[in-house]
Formats: C-alpha cells, structure tokens, sequence
C-alpha cells in the first residue's frame, strides 16, 4: 500500500490556515497520515497531528486572544543595549507547548504504530538542518526551537551537541525532503502562505516590518524552489525500479490573511475557514 505523508510549512500565525485544511481531513476522515513532517508552527501543527488530538490543536489556536499569549516584546533598546538578544520571549509559547503536547501519546499513538514523526530545526553554531523525532530527549524544546525564528526569538542550547538551535524554516521552510527520505509516495502539502509572493506595503516604516517582508520573500522563494524539484523529479522519473513516482497534492491560500507575528483571533478564525474552503477545492471528497 502506498505510505502516506503530510509535509506542514513554516508560517508563524499564519500557520492557522493549516488548522482549516486539518480539520476538513479530519471530519472526512482523512487525517490519517504514515509520516508527518513540519517546520516551525508546521512542527507544532505536525506534532498535535501525530498525538491523535486534533480537537486539542483547534482548541489551542481559538484560544489565542492577542499576540501576548505567544511572545512577549523586548523591544529594541534592550537589544540595542546588548541586554538580549532577540526581540521577543517565547515563554508564553513554551507553556503552550508544555500544557498541549504529550510526549508519551505520540510514541503510543504515531510512533508505535510504525509511523514516523519529524520536525526541523538549524543549528546556528553548525548550520546544518536536523530531522528531530519523538525519540529525542529533548524533543519539546527542540520543538520550541523549531518555532524560535532568528532576531525574533533567541537560539536554545539543549545540549552540547545541539547549541543555538533555531527555527528549521532557516534552511528547510517546506521538509518535503523529510517525507521522501521516509519512503512516503503520497504527499500532501500545506503551506501556511501562498508560493507566488503578494504585494506588499509601498513604504516599510520600521525595521521590523523590513525583517518581516524578508522572511516572506525567502519563504516564498524556498516553497518554489521544493514543490518545483519535486515536480521536476516526478516528470523525470526513470522507470528503473529504484526511483519511485511521489503523488503531490499542494493545499495553498491565495493570499496573506495576517502576519507572521500576527495573533489575532479574528484572522485566525478566518484563516481556519479558509483553509477548509481551500481543502475543499483540493480534495473534493
């Protein structure tokens, strides 16, 4: 039987159009994946996928209420004075990921079963992209790390091994590479923006904003640059017995409802329906 994977992109808030596409497969009953790979809010999405609680993942994003309920501001004379060196604390974010995740469900219920899952993080000090699975010693804080974007959030030293770990999305913004290497011959794709960049603001007035028309850009650019190789991949395939054709499907909105720093509980909401509007044209099921 074909191995099913779901490939969940990097995205911040935006993320939360991936939670529409979600749980359209989950009502159909086709949130059944064999490998599930995420970067950055895509490893959070992935990792909530693979426990088995949907419910629990749309609970925890219709509980956001304002931006403070993931990151508190430093502000830019801490960092200019060489006090910190991020612009944000994503503690707020870690107590999420301590109240919703639970390490022991996904090895019972994903890892046990055969199924793998992987999310991605960087390692500043090496700069190299890692695969990370449930088996980690440390997997929950490599999962805060996969959603800890550089100037944004500060690295996290886990261990000797893994100093200064960041966001996965640095190098690897859509892991479909992670899925393949899984052997999956299905993929799904969700990305949490469009592949075509949007028009942005005439004038950036911040330097904040600059950093994040950046991040979008680079975004862009990665899942164009993935989704084509794979493509291209599959219209050269060999028939040699040793490749193996991979069926893509790509779920993506039409365009940016929100920031990447951008919580608010009424774009989030329109977000998630969206999603499911977009899963729709898809899937048809």
């Amino acid at each position: 039987m074909p191995k099913r994977g779901l490939v969940l992109s990097g995205g911040g808030a935006k993320g939360a159009f991936q939670v529409g596409v979600l749980e359209y497969l989950y009502q159909k009953g086709k949130l059944d994946f064999d490998v599930v790979c995420g970067v950055s809010v895509g490893a959070l999405n992935a990792t909530l996928v693979a426990q088995g609680e949907f419910e629990r993942l749309k609970e925890l994003w219709l509980g956001i209420r304002r931006n403070e309920d993931i990151y508190k501001k430093y502000g830019w004379l801490s960092v200019i004075l060489g006090k910190k060196n991020s612009l944000n604390d994503n503690k707020p974010l870690k107590e999420l990921i301590d109240k919703y995740v639970d390490k022991t469900k996904i090895l019972e219920n994903f890892t046990d079963k055969g199924k793998i899952l992987k999310i991605g993080v960087v390692s500043f000090t090496h700069g190299q992209y890692k695969a990370i699975g449930p088996t980690h010693s440390s997997f929950e804080q490599m999962l805060l790390a996969s959603a800890s974007i550089p100037i944004m959030f500060k690295p996290l030293n886990i261990s000797a091994d893994d100093l200064n770990v960041v966001d996965g999305g640095v190098r690897n913004i859509t892991p479909l590479k992670d899925a393949i290497d899984a052997k999956a011959d299905e993929l799904v794709v969700v990305l949490a923006s469009p592949r075509q960049v949007q028009p942005g603001k005439r004038d950036y007035g911040n330097l904040l904003q600059v950093i994040t028309r950046t991040f979008d850009i680079l975004a862009n650019e990665v899942y164009l640059t993935d989704i084509e190789n794979c493509e291209w991949y599959n219209a050269h395939l060999k028939d040699d017995g040793e490749h193996r054709y991979i069926d893509l499907k790509v779920v993506e909105p039409d365009e940016y409802f929100m920031d990447t720093l951008e919580f608010k509980p009424e774009k989030i909401r329109q977000a998630i329906e969206i999603g499911k509007e977009k899963a729709a044209e898809v899937f048809g099921y």
